[in-house]
């Protein structure tokens, strides 16, 4: 793969500049390996702000349909 792509991916993706760099020279080495060990962990540190995500959207559902909930109870009264 292209390193400039890669690089580029990576910077996208949310790598901070000492994990793109890093990966880069292991690409150049052809340190396959490490490379995708690297990649699998940032890939789940990417996976786990995805669901922390979710879990707080979950939460202000949660919320807002209760506060519906009890604005309709009050206007019924």
């Amino acid at each position: 793969m292209d390193e400039k792509l890669i690089k580029e991916a990576l910077t996208d993706s949310g790598c901070n500049e000492e994990v793109v760099s890093y990966c880069s020279s292991l690409l150049e080495k052809k340190e396959y390996n490490p490379l995708l060990t690297i990649l699998k962990k940032e890939r789940k540190n990417i996976l786990d702000k995805v669901r922390q995500g979710e879990r707080e959207i979950e939460i202000m559902d949660y919320i807002i349909f209760n506060l519906n909930k009890e604005k309709e109870n009050e206007s019924k009264i």
